[in-house]
């Protein structure tokens, strides 16, 4: 357990070598306007987050995103992965799963 545990932690280390900076502005209310993005597959452990492609995207479309689930949840069949909130532009589900 203390080599998976190792080596996960490197991993993690090599994937997120920035810190992620939280903005000052006070949290999000609930949007007027929500998108559900819901997971297309049989069900699987969300093994990673990438989390720079995903500021990136919600940059894109101008919106907020909100993830429910953090690496190792069970991702069940149709769950909600990803919730944007008031998006300029629908985002493409393509890059975002």
């Amino acid at each position: 357990m203390d080599q998976v545990t190792a080596r996960t932690r490197t991993v993690i280390d090599r994937l997120y070598g920035q810190p992620f900076s939280r903005s000052p502005e006070p949290p999000v209310s609930v949007p007027s306007h929500s998108i559900q993005i819901r997971w297309p597959g049989a069900q699987r452990i969300l093994r990673q987050v990438d989390l720079p492609q995903l500021v990136r995207l919600a940059q894109q479309v101008n919106a907020t995103f909100r993830l429910p689930l953090k690496p190792g949840d069970l991702v069940r069949e149709n769950a909600v992965i990803l919730e944007v909130w008031n998006p300029v532009t629908p985002p493409e589900q393509g890059p975002i799963l």
